[in-house]
Parts: C-alpha cells; sequence; structure tokens
C-alpha cells in the first residue's frame, strides 16, 4: 500500500461517527428486575461517553467493539443487555450475539463506568 493510500484510508476511520441514537435504539435490556437501576447507569453513560462525536479511540467507539467485535452499527442491530448471574463479575460481552453482561445491582453509575473501564481495558479476541 501506498503511503498516500494508507494516509487516505486513517482519514476515513478517523472521520467516522457513531450515533448515539442508533446506539440507543440498539440497546435492549432483557432479563432485569424491576427494582434494578443498573439498565438506566447503563444508558446514562452511554449517552454521557456519546455526547460528543466519538472519535475512533472514543469510549462509545471503544464500547462498540467491546460489545459486537466492530467499531460501527449496522442498521437493525441489537445488542441485548442483560444482568449477569453475580454481582461480583465484572461486565462482560459475547460479540457473535451481541450481548452485554452487566453486574446486577450496581449501585451507581461512577461504579458501573468503573468496572466496564476495568472490562474494556481488557478487550481480547480469538485465542492468545
Amino acid at each position: 500500500m501506498l503511503p498516500s493510500q494508507a494516509r487516505d484510508k486513517q482519514e476515513k476511520l478517523e472521520k467516522k461517527t457513531v450515533s448515539l441514537q442508533a446506539v440507543l435504539r440498539a440497546l435492549s435490556f432483557e432479563g432485569w428486575e424491576d427494582d434494578d437501576t443498573t439498565p438506566q447507569h447503563f444508558r446514562d453513560l452511554v449517552q454521557r461517553w456519546g455526547a460528543s462525536p466519538a472519535t475512533r479511540d472514543g469510549e462509545l467507539r471503544q464500547l462498540l467493539i467491546w460489545g459486537t467485535g466492530s467499531d460501527e452499527l449496522p442498521a437493525g442491530t441489537v445488542i441485548t443487555v442483560k444482568p449477569a448471574s453475580t454481582c461480583a463479575h465484572l461486565p462482560s460481552a459475547a460479540t457473535c450475539t451481541m450481548e452485554v453482561l452487566l453486574p446486577p445491582g450496581t449501585a451507581s453509575a461512577g461504579a458501573l463506568e468503573a468496572s466496564l473501564a476495568t472490562a474494556l481495558g481488557h478487550i481480547s479476541f480469538g485465542v492468545e
């Protein structure tokens, strides 16, 4: 690849933005207790992370890659957000089924953000 082609490809990647509204529309919350505030904390966090256009390395894009395996969100995509089996779990994701598992009963948006930051900091795909 010529240097100019590599630069053009990089510029296209940097110009891509993630639509906050598209991400919010894609979220489907299943299996949560009515009094569990974790889903609302997650929605609030997604909205805060998407308040300004997400850059390639922004939190919203990183969340998309972690939850779906892709930095793009095709129309009609559904990301199912479910409670993990225990509150001791870090958030986890199954990219093949586009499922995100969050610890139930998370006390605050800050606590959820901290656990998501830990999970996002350990992104790996495949067998290492």
